[in-house]
């Protein structure tokens, strides 16, 4: 039997083609028995090619194919200097990942700079046990050889059918002359032989070429290098069966298995002869203890609960990963940073114990089970929420902690996404940048799933408006030939590059180098090759330390308000009135989780009077559950506008705070094992069972008659009906049901971030800018901000430090003001800002603008950015009064290389202005300073855009957004209005866009039906502001404008003179 033992799969980023199930599912295909997988400089597909191959009935053969001169970015090295690597054993494996370690990790670090693109034979030779080595290069079979470090038996010549032409008769010489083996090869690069076109595309993105210079180069391969059958592959070594002998050979004595591998422990700081589980049980009394002191509750049930969970950590040999957690936590607790996990981990008591959850589990009925039990071989998930600002220091104290030579960064495999692969796939093939940007402006969003573009449902209101998923492109008149939109199109969920995870960390008693292949990403930083799924099937710890926006903002928001003690969010009152009613009325604009348009439609359609129903929204805004009729279930009971359905006993409690509804994992779960008497492990692989089966009746069936047994066989009567009901709604409920533990985490840090909201709402806005990243544009936050009677200033040279901080007002008593920093300056580097503050630190404050350029070193396109953002105003000559006039005469002399000594001098000469025209004159300069302000620091700090056109707007009757919204359902009105977000999705119908629309008063949801999209095409390619013309609806509470008409406000028609009448005052 044939063996390939050189193949590539799309792992060899911008070369081969396949993806592994491709590459393993064709192998089984063609009648393959043992395949290897031999990428270019990486191992990052191993592990999963292994698990797929077990699954084909292949033997996987682990390997990877070294070059001198590659250097992990485009230069893809000397092919003809190649070597390839298979490893025999687990000896061989961590060959491989210590040679790939240090090939990958050299370039950065002085010492090890010389191994960065040279040739692979030293490190080779170093690290050679376990290992074969082959290739076409007689020359590196010898130096190996000569070296001593491989047996004639560990080594083979290359013959690469069809190619070699030529050469092959010194290939043969040599291998007999060096009496080693002649090793037939195919020289794998993708699957078919049409797949040759994707290669050479890939290969241009990668390299920063054009298409057709890639098809003329030496890098390019050969049309033969695709995966033949078995016996075509015998055929083509017909006369060579020793070659193909050799193959087989080599490959029988492989015996890697990755598809086997046990849980490792990671490093612990304990003391020789401490066992983990002694150590925790000691941590837990300790918590209970101060718990006690505090007064919190505990009951017996909590007993029972954390002798269970102590049982079952120490059953599984968990308890190191534990205390693991805890160091980190202790450390945390010291340096004052706030730690909260997310996910299934604070259905714990321990983690709630250990200081990572302010969540009571028992209290919210969260279920242990969902987060390990007895039947779970693998670690558990645990990811904690850190400031994002302080994620880094935590991070680096680990390194220094556990030794930075047994913790990695895991990586993130980024790929191509429909917009990534539209825009480098074109481009390498010489499309226009403006068909480029035509074609990438009619894609939808990739960040948002159809339930939360279509919030409303107006997508499911019937057929007609049924949403399309698609990943096609349109192609409507671009003149792009439908082939390469055809092949670009194949790019999307291929990987693009390697980068470091946001959180994930890998932990490990032995040198992390030698178990696993690292590799440095872009930015410096030391990174795995296997993502965290692989990580976490090789048996290794993983902990995922997640940098948090809302958590610097929160903590933030504590520390200006002066209540920076720790355990403080511990200590904020739960279902707090002010907070619920903010959340109630949906004023979440800048409040974690909670201020999406979907979720603002959400809140404004079920009544909020308790955390848990935080929690709900939390659940119900997810994929699933959005998107059926779950959640239009749910809006209509808590309304009371839907009877609530009879719940079987045994989570009749559980399903009060949800109307009777199964949204939650657990209540599932609660629910089989009440029917049918499992324990909750038990339940949860039945759960999980039937969220795989996707339905399917063949292999629900099996589970089905499972259940229905034993729910029979417990005593008393009508179990079998009981039991039958139960199965009915696990089916209908199981698949969009969420894990109540993270809605809870989500929802204690949404809370926490509107209570911020609620009664710090100064502290809070300053937090707001220094740190939120929502899905909102800053300018929305900040006339958010405004609607809250914040007074925000803008930046200034002399006030302002880097961040936004908040300066007291003399005159009015623990009033404030937030000045914003320097670091909302676009254009201005941090360095610059750097020596711009320790100058005024050092000599003080800048007496004039001419001062200020002289002891500062900027750029002429910084001081711009500072006089017209108005961050110089107050120096002499650039006052207010004289904005923008002499502000633009200083930048022209700026430009044209004046010095500061002209720049001195300069006056406006400004003519009377008659008493009718100083409106306009204001109007035209806070015009002026607002398009710079959002120019320069992408905010309006003058005034919002609509309240310096009311005036304007009124005379078409438009209504502000906040009186708009209270108008009764059908109303027709118009707005003036910019646009805070907007997004698309595909219909039967054609396109369907979704806006929210803002003024000064407030923001509304808009909705673009498509016979007006095809009527009016896309009219929003700038934020406006717009003209819009509209009939409100309701529905469910929630308040929407069903769009007629929009036009830019800089065309709207005069008033009864313009051709389009509906957008006038009278309609």
């Amino acid at each position: 039997m044939f063996v390939p033992l050189h193949v590539k799969s799309y792992y060899s980023l911008g070369y081969g083609t396949a993806s592994i199930d491709e590459l393993v599912d064709e192998a089984s295909m063609l009648g393959f028995s043992a395949l290897a997988l031999t990428d270019l400089e990486n191992l990052s597909g191993q592990v999963q090619f292994h698990y797929r191959c077990c699954a084909k009935g292949i033997k996987p053969i682990t390997g990877l194919e070294l070059r001198a001169g590659f250097d992990g970015r485009n230069g893809f090295g000397r092919k003809s200097e190649r070597l390839i690597l298979l490893a025999a054993d687990q000896q061989g494996y961590r060959s491989l990942c210590r040679i790939v370690s240090a090939r990958r990790t050299a370039k950065g670090r002085p010492s090890q700079e010389h191994l960065t693109g040279s040739g692979p034979l030293p490190l080779v030779v170093q690290n050679s046990g376990g290992l074969f080595a082959l290739s076409d290069n007689a020359g590196l079979i010898r130096e190996l050889l000569v070296s001593g470090a491989f047996s004639r038996d560990r080594l083979g010549i290359l013959l690469v059918r069809p190619g070699m032409n030529g050469v092959e008769p010194l290939a043969i010489e040599s291998a007999r002359r060096l009496a080693v083996p002649l090793v037939a090869d195919l020289d794998v690069v993708f699957l078919k032989k049409p797949d040759h076109r994707l290669h050479m595309l890939q290969l241009a993105i990668r390299q920063r070429r054009k298409i057709n210079d890639v098809a003329n180069s030496d890098v390019c391969e050969s049309r033969e290098r695709w995966l033949r059958s078995p016996a075509d592959a015998r055929l083509l070594f017909a006369d060579l069966p020793g070659a193909v002998a050799a193959a087989q050979s080599i490959a029988d004595a492989c015996r890697l298995d990755l598809s086997a591998a046990g849980v490792r422990f990671p490093v612990t700081g304990l003391p020789s002869g401490t066992r983990p589980d002694d150590r925790l049980r000691e941590r837990c009394r300790a918590a209970v203890a101060e718990r006690r002191t505090r007064n919190e509750p505990w009951s017996p049930s909590h007993d029972q609960r954390l002798a269970q969970e102590l049982a079952v950590f120490e059953d599984l040999g968990f308890s190191a990963f534990m205390l693991l957690i805890d160091e980190i936590l202790v450390h945390c607790r010291k340096e004052g940073i706030p730690v909260i996990a997310r996910g299934s981990a604070v259905s714990s008591l321990i983690i709630h114990l250990l200081g990572a959850s302010p969540i009571d589990p028992l209290s919210q009925g969260l279920l242990f089970e969902r987060f390990v039990h007895g039947g779970k071989s693998e670690w558990p998930d645990v990811d904690l929420d850190l400031p994002w600002h302080r994620r880094d220091e935590v991070i680096d104290w680990i390194y220094e902690h556990f030794g930075i030579d047994r913790v990695a960064t895991v990586s993130a495999h980024h790929k191509f996404q429909r917009r990534s692969a539209l825009r480098e796939g074109l481009k390498a093939w010489g499309v226009s940048s403006s068909v480029i940007d035509s074609l990438s402006r009619a894609l939808p969003p990739e960040d948002l799933g159809i339930e939360e573009v279509d919030f409303l449902g107006l997508g499911e209101a019937d057929n007609e408006h049924q949403v399309v998923v698609s990943n096609e492109f349109e192609t409507s008149s671009r003149g792009v030939p439908a082939d390469v939109l055809a092949l670009v199109q194949r790019l999307i969920g291929r990987p693009r590059h390697l980068a470091a995870h946001p959180g994930g960390m890998v932990f490990s008693q032995e040198p992390i180098g030698d178990i696993l292949p690292l590799e440095r990403a872009s930015k410096g930083v030391v990174i795995t090759q296997y993502d965290l799924t692989t990580v976490a099937a090789l048996g290794l710890v993983k902990i995922d330390l997640l940098g948090n926006r809302c958590l610097s903002e929160i903590q933030e928001t504590l520390r200006l308000a002066g209540n920076a003690e720790p355990g403080l969010l511990e200590r904020i009152p739960e279902n707090d009135r002010a907070t619920l009613a903010l959340i109630d009325q949906a004023k979440t604009i800048g409040c974690f989780q909670l201020e999406s348009p979907a979720m603002r439609t959400l809140l404004a359609s079920i009544p909020i009077r308790h955390q848990s129903d935080i929690t709900a929204a939390l659940a119900l805004i997810r994929p699933g559950a959005a998107g059926g009729n779950a959640k239009r279930e749910f809006i209509r009971r808590s309304r009371g506008e839907y009877p609530e359905s009879p719940v079987d006993p045994s989570v009749a409690d559980r399903l009060r705070e949800t109307h009777g509804l199964f949204l939650y994992e657990e209540d599932i779960m609660v629910l089989l094992a009440g029917v049918a008497g499992l324990d909750l492990a038990e339940a949860d692989e039945v759960r999980t069972a039937i969220i795989k089966s996707g339905g399917d009746t063949d292999a629900l069936r099996p589970i089905r008659e499972r259940f229905l047994r034993q729910a029979a066989a417990r005593p008393g009567t009508g179990n079998l009906p009981r039991a039958r009901r139960a199965w009915e709604d696990a089916l209908r409920f199981a698949a969009y049901s969420f894990n109540k533990a993270h809605a809870a985490s989500f929802g204690q840090l949404a809370y926490l971030s509107a209570y911020m909201k609620a009664h710090h709402p100064l502290e809070f806005s300053c937090a707001l800018i220094n740190h939120h990243q929502g899905i909102y544009p800053l300018r929305t936050i900040m006339g958010e901000i405004v609607r809250l009677g914040v007074e925000v200033k803008g930046p200034h040279v002399n006030l302002s430090t880097w961040h936004s901080h908040i300066e007291e007002c003399a005159n009015r008593a623990g009033a404030g003001t937030v000045r914003v920093g320097l670091d909302k300056v676009k254009v201005l580097s941090q360095r610059s800002a750097a020596a711009l503050l320790a100058e005024r630190s050092r000599s003080g404050r800048f007496s004039s603008f001419r001062n200020f350029v002289e002891r500062t070193n900027l750029s002429t396109r910084e001081l711009t950015a500072l006089i017209l953002s108005g961050s110089c105003d107050s120096l002499e000559p650039l006052t207010v009064n004289a904005y923008p006039f002499l502000h633009e005469a200083v930048v022209k002399h700026l430009q044209l290389g004046s010095g500061p000594e002209v720049i001195e001098g300069l006056r406006i000469q400004q003519s009377p202005v008659k008493p009718e025209d100083q409106s306009h004159l204001k109007l035209y300069q806070a015009l002026t300073r607002l398009r710079n302000e959002l120019r320069y620091l992408q905010m309006h700090l003058v005034a919002h855009p609509m309240a310096l056109l009311r005036v304007e707007a009124n005379r078409y009757d438009c209504l502000p957004i906040s009186v708009a919204s209270s108008a009764t359902d059908s109303s027709y009105i118009r707005l003036a209005a910019t646009v805070a977000a907007m997004r698309r999705i595909t219909t039967k119908q054609g396109v369907m866009q979704f806006v929210t629309l803002e003024d000064e008063s407030g923001l509304i949801e808009a909705a673009v039906l498509p016979p007006t999209y095809r009527r009016l095409g896309n009219r929003i390619t700038t934020p406006g502001p717009f003209l819009v013309l509209g009939r409100l609806r309701q529905n469910e509470g929630a308040v929407y404008l069903e769009v007629d008409d929009m036009e830019p406000f800089y065309r709207r028609p005069r008033p009864f003179h313009g051709k389009n009448r509906r957008l006038c005052g009278k309609g």
